[in-house]
């Protein structure tokens, strides 16, 4: 690439197809994920380099290099041979990292210059690639049995497409930088996907690409083949309404998504689902639930209602399921996923109790505010027993750790303040007359020196700061107190 300027065309050319076949040489996936990426890289750089030529004016022989290229390409991605499929979409990944990457100092060009080739890039062929991902999976659908296809083709398809979602569409910042790591999850920076409207019926038109994604990842849950679709979906169903055309397009789609978010919650019935599904599950649900407004969301909500149950009430099965699921969870690793699903399914719920609602809500709210209170003690006394003794701990550690979570439970329980005081009341009865009979218990074994930190300790210690959230929504500050009035 250093020496880009002083190659004819002729040598270029013969750089390119040295590169394909080298490529195309190759006999296992290892190689291809290896070497195979490099070339591809490789041969993706010199087509960005050569997509314009100096003074802004295409030269034949770039538009020639550029449509022999693509050509090559699409040979391989329309092969009905799984293998050279597979090398068709690493360079597909390739191409698409290449162009929408800054790599100003590797190719020795302007910021400018990327820009305009991105902008051409996007215009002229990434419409053609998201249709080869979308094929890729399709087809791996009715041959999910083979191996070639589950470990090689379809994770490359779901990158390629994952890749795609997370495109910096038009004047996006350039200064983003995205991973390249093919196992990595997509970028959180990414709060939600994008699209430009002329990409409406691509990605969001009907629910064809929606269902397809969902059912394949229901059909391969708990299975390390799951984690590719991760990415996908989750940006798929948190389109902004820029996207779309018409109120009614948007509310559309939302409908469809929330389907098949409903299609998916049915499945966590089991003891044994997997951590990293749920996680998966809980994250979805919260970006969902954040991208559109909770007016829309209500009325989604009620346009189920026919549906037993309805999609507010599965929420609150699967929110009390992963509630129950970490708090009896032995391992602290997936006890720690757990807790944070926990605290992912908070701010979810926090996004849809508002007011004008608060009656077809009031119930899974009580519910779930009387639910956390047992299981953040369950977890408290497992976590307990789990302490390693780490001199760093510190009386606030919990409030400071955990100030989202709390400040989330306590907001939804001030939405039911009179059950939300009943159960809190009630929890510290419970725990009073527990210390109550451990400390006679101790008096009458006239061993006072036996006493320790107890799990009547730990859950007193999580109540009264549950408490302490529900009662002021800020505990910081120069404001002085005062007697209530009543």
């Amino acid at each position: 690439m250093k020496e880009w300027d002083t190659l004819d065309s002729d040598d270029r050319a013969n750089v390119r197809n040295f590169l394909f076949q080298y490529i195309g040489s190759m006999s296992t996936r290892s190689e291809l994920r290896t070497l195979g990426r490099a070339a591809a890289k490789t041969s993706c750089f010199m087509i960005k380099k050569a997509w314009i030529s100096t003074g802004s004016v295409q030269t034949d022989s770039n538009t020639e290099a550029r449509g022999e290229f693509f050509k090559t390409l699409e040979s391989l991605t329309n092969s009905n041979e799984y293998f050279v499929k597979f090398q068709g979409v690493i360079v597909c990944n390739e191409l698409v990292e290449a162009m929408r990457d800054m790599n100003l100092i590797e190719l020795n060009i302007s910021l400018n210059y990327h820009h305009r080739i991105k902008c051409e890039f996007e215009e002229s062929y990434l419409k053609q690639l998201w249709g080869v991902g979308v094929g890729i999976v399709d087809l791996a659908k009715s041959n999910v049995n083979q191996k070639e296809v589950v470990e090689g083709i379809l994770p490359a398809a779901l990158r390629l497409l994952a890749n795609i979602v997370q495109w910096p569409f038009g004047e996006a910042d350039l200064n983003e930088r995205f991973t390249e790591d093919e196992d990595a999850d997509f970028n959180e920076k990414n709060d939600f996907s994008n699209f430009p409207c002329s990409w409406e019926s691509v990605v969001a038109g009907g629910d064809k690409t929606l269902n397809l994604l969902f059912d394949m990842y229901i059909g391969f849950k708990g299975s390390e083949y799951a984690i590719g679709f991760m990415p996908v979906i989750i940006l798929l169903s948190s389109i902004k309404g820029d996207t779309f055309s018409s109120k009614q397009n948007q509310d559309a789609y939302m409908m469809a998504v929330m389907m098949n978010i409903y299609k998916l919650l049915k499945t966590f019935h089991e003891g044994n689902a997997d951590p990293v599904d749920i996680d998966f599950a809980c994250r979805l649900v919260v970006k969902f639930l954040g991208c559109y407004s909770s007016v829309d969301l209500h009325g989604c909500n009620a346009a189920l209602s026919l549906q037993s149950p309805s999609f507010f009430e599965l929420l609150t099965i699967f929110t009390r399921f992963v509630m129950d699921r970490a708090g009896s969870c032995k391992d602290s690793r997936d006890r720690e996923i757990l807790c944070e699903s926990v605290g992912e399914l908070l701010e979810g719920w926090v996004f849809i109790s508002i007011e004008q609602f608060l009656p077809s809500i009031q119930g899974p709210l009580e519910i779930l505010f009387g639910k956390y209170l047992e299981f953040r003690m369950n977890v408290a006394v497992l976590d307990m027993y789990d302490d390693d003794g780490d001199d760093d701990y510190y009386p606030t550690a919990d409030r400071d750790t955990y100030r989202s979570e709390l400040e989330n439970v306590s907001y939804l329980g001030r939405m039911v303040p009179m059950k939300a005081v009943s159960y809190l009341l009630s929890k510290l009865e419970q725990i009073r007359q527990q210390k109550t009979n451990e400390l006679q218990k101790l008096v009458s074994s006239q061993q006072p020196e036996e006493m320790s930190h107890s799990d009547c300790d730990e859950a007193l210690h999580w109540l009264v700061t549950i408490c302490a959230f529900f009662l002021a929504d800020e505990a910081e500050g120069d404001h002085k107190p005062s007697i209530p009035n009543n």
